[in-house]
């Protein structure tokens, strides 16, 4: 999420003798704001002869017999260049499983050989490691599918768990759309799912704007009261049955703060891949819309999939599918940032 605005201020303030390590993700989604300065910067890799030979000199590794730098040259490690690192071995999803396999694919962007492998996974059961729809209904039908994925957190809820308990029961599940508006968009599911978990709590009052067990998504920075943007919690009744909406807190417990003290939010049952970022969870059930749109690219469904820990249910009709893959967000050529004399 490093946009070029951003990276000239970073790269600004480094003192001369300073060493800039940057570490992420080049095939998420890049920066809202101009720029894709780190999927620039990683996008070729290369090692030439004399970084190769101090690496070697280094790791007492011969690096031709382990692949790295396989191909290197003297033309090969240029600059820039000469500095990138691809790590290839993902820590979140098993090693070799489904979930592994799919982004694999995706990443590669051959669209008919993803269609294909998910083709033997459309009518598997629920809770198998990958599973794909490739019918989507209306928000109505897909809000009852989708509540059932938050059984256990309303358990959690109902049986008056510990506030750590019912925040690490939500934590496990979530709902990820690639739109906020629309019948698949966040606005709507959100507006449903409430609806749903609420009718199973018995209440409250339609007109209430907080119940037990409304997950919370801080949509502004507040250092008064030290949440921000991204930040979720979940809202339980304290004393007196006033509700608390309570935060994770380092030392593994929660931080309550009463609802009137938090900034800009939103409720929380679905989000949109983009505010994902960053976050892991358990299961996931990635939402795209029936139409294609310009914004459905590869860069934003391989986010999406790799939220998940074990599981992700994909809701995708195969047309849109297949333009998501073969679509990649808009770059801006590096060159761009080199011309400003940065």
């Amino acid at each position: 999420m490093l946009d070029v605005a951003l990276a000239t201020k970073l790269v600004e303030a480094l003192p001369d003798d300073g060493r800039l390590i940057l570490l992420g993700d080049k095939d998420q989604l890049s920066a809202v704001e101009t720029g894709t300065v780190f999927a620039n910067l990683c996008a070729t890799r290369g090692m030439g002869t004399e970084m190769r030979e101090s690496v070697e000199a280094l790791t007492d590794e011969t690096l031709a017999e382990t692949g790295v730098g396989a191909g290197s040259g003297e033309k090969c490690g240029q600059g820039l260049s000469d500095a990138v690192v691809w790590l290839e071995q993902g820590h979140r999803y098993a090693q070799g499983g489904a979930i592994g396999a799919l982004v694999e694919r995706i990443r590669e962007g051959n669209a008919e050989a993803v269609l294909a492998w998910l083709a033997g996974r459309s009518g598997g059961e629920v809770g198998s490691e990958v599973l794909w729809h490739d019918t989507v209904p209306g928000a109505e039908r897909l809000a009852e599918t989708l509540i059932e994925g938050y059984a256990e957190y309303l358990d959690a809820v109902q049986s008056g768990a510990p506030p750590e308990v019912v925040l690490a029961a939500f934590e496990r599940r979530r709902v990820l759309c690639a739109v906020r508006e629309g019948e698949q968009g966040t606005a709507r599911l959100n507006a449903l799912l409430a609806e749903r978990f609420r009718g199973a709590l018995g209440g409250p009052p339609s007109g209430a704007s907080w119940y037990a067990g409304r997950p919370v998504l801080i949509t502004a920075n507040d250092y008064t009261v030290r949440v921000f943007n991204g930040d979720v919690g979940v809202a339980l009744p304290g004393p007196e049955g006033r509700f608390l909406v309570h935060f994770p807190h380092l030392d593994g417990g929660t931080r309550p703060l009463a609802p009137s003290r938090l900034p800009e939010h939103e409720t929380a049952f679905a989000m949109t891949v983009h505010k994902a970022q960053g976050s892991e969870f358990e299961r996931v059930e990635v939402v795209l819309p029936v139409r294609d749109s310009r914004v459905l690219t590869r860069e934003l469904l391989y986010t999406a999939l790799t939220r998940a820990r074990a599981s992700v249910r994909l809701w995708a009709r195969a047309a849109v599918l297949r333009d998501t893959i073969s679509r990649r967000s808009p770059q801006t050529p590096l060159g761009l940032w080199e011309e400003s004399g940065r």
